[in-house]
Order: C-alpha cells, then sequence, then structure tokens
C-alpha cells in the first residue's frame, strides 16, 4: 500500500483533532503531520525535504502570511500535484489570493460536515 502524507497547518487543538480524526476515518493509507508554526510549516514545505499530498492549512493561524505563498506553492513544479486546502473564518478569505489554492472550508463547522467535505476532496486523489 502506498502511503499519502498531509501537512496539517493550525495552532488550535480542537482542529487538530477534528481533521485528523476525519481523515485517519476516511483514508487509511494518510498520515497526518500537524505543525502550529505557520513559519515552520512553510520552511519545512520549502526546504522540499518531504513533499505533502495534502496540505491543509488555516489562514488565520498566527505567523502565517500567504500574499504570495500558495501561488508561489502552485508555479513550482514540483508542488503542482499538491491539494491545497484552506480553511478559516469567511472574513478572512475575502483577501485571500486564489492562486494556488485547491479548496476553501469554513472553520466551526461541525465535525460531520468536515469529515463529509474532506473525504469529497481526498478519496478523490
Amino acid at each position: 500500500m502506498t502511503v499519502r502524507t498531509c501537512l496539517l497547518v493550525s495552532d488550535d487543538p480542537d482542529d487538530h483533532v477534528e481533521i485528523t480524526e476525519a481523515i485517519y476515518e476516511i483514508a487509511d493509507d494518510i498520515v497526518v503531520f500537524v505543525v502550529s508554526d505557520a513559519r515552520r510549516a512553510a520552511s519545512l514545505l520549502l526546504s522540499k525535504r518531504h513533499i505533502p499530498d495534502y496540505f491543509i492549512v488555516d489562514i488565520g493561524v498566527n505567523g502565517f502570511t500567504h500574499d504570495h505563498f500558495f501561488s508561489s506553492l502552485k508555479t513550482d513544479s514540483e508542488y503542482k500535484s499538491m491539494f491545497v486546502l484552506a480553511y478559516g473564518d469567511a472574513s478572512e478569505f475575502e483577501n485571500l489570493r486564489l492562486d494556488g489554492i485547491s479548496a476553501f472550508m469554513e472553520r466551526d463547522t461541525s465535525y460531520s460536515v468536515i469529515r463529509d467535505f474532506l473525504r469529497k476532496v481526498i478519496v478523490r486523489g
């Protein structure tokens, strides 16, 4: 079995639990890595030591500057196949550049909504 990886960037422990549990419920071939510091996650991604299959980021996490981050990932050929899911409050999406983001999810939805949404985007991959 091929193992896929997901990098989850969030400083909210509740998000860590809900998103990780939802992924493990719908896919037994994905390992989730959680990073709570946005700068560290960006450094990890840009180092290219490991390119995850899925990148899920809370766009409101402290230290995250997303102005050109998503578009720079998608212009790099090594990241083009990475699925990027941004989530946050509706107001946070207003000024977000759309380049490089595969899907959006609104924060504070129920576990079942998170699970069903992730099932749609992950199972297809």
